[in-house]
């Protein structure tokens, strides 16, 4: 993966390849992101499994429980 182009395009469709990739291999960085919301009280973050991504619909597949 080459994350040194500056071509906006090129770099947002890098990241959904790699998210894609991510669903399918256990291994891979992107595998376990953080996401986070907030609120007018706190911002809550939570670590969730990505299991699959589909670069078509810029939707993402996670699973998360409790232990998070």
């Amino acid at each position: 993966m080459d994350w040194t182009t500056t071509n906006l395009n090129d770099l947002l469709a890098l990241t959904w390849q790699e998210l894609a990739t991510a669903g399918r291999e256990l291994n891979h960085p992107f595998r376990t992101p953080a996401l986070a919301t907030a609120s007018e009280l706190e911002p809550a973050l939570r670590t969730v499994v990505l299991r699959d991504a589909d670069p078509a619909a810029r939707q993402l597949a996670c699973h998360t429980d409790l232990r998070s």
